[in-house]
């Protein structure tokens, strides 16, 4: 019998490519989606009230929902990104342990 231990489920909502530029400069973000992004080229920065993080190519970033942060790329930042919805049974998320709330 196969026993589950991740009792979350994720709802895709968007999947896609884009190629940022100076635009890409948003202050007191906070969505009610997890946002995954892979960077391949370019740089940019994501900054919450404890730490700031210089995206770099060949990485991949996790910023939990509800993660209040600025987002700014001061050139280019190419990204392969996702956004989804979490949901538990308990309401709290896969990160609330994380600090990074």
């Amino acid at each position: 019998m196969a026993r589950r231990i991740l009792k979350h489920s994720f709802s895709l909502l968007h999947v896609d490519h884009v190629r940022l530029n100076r635009k890409w400069n948003y202050n007191n973000v906070i969505s009610p989606y997890i946002r995954i992004y892979y960077i391949d080229q370019g740089q940019g920065v994501i900054s919450t009230i404890t730490e700031k993080l210089i995206l770099e190519p060949g990485y991949l970033y996790i910023i939990p929902s509800f993660t209040l942060c600025d987002l700014q790329c001061t050139h280019t930042l190419s990204q392969y990104f996702i956004h989804c919805f979490e949901d538990s049974p308990s309401g709290l998320s896969l990160f609330h342990q994380c600090g990074s709330h």
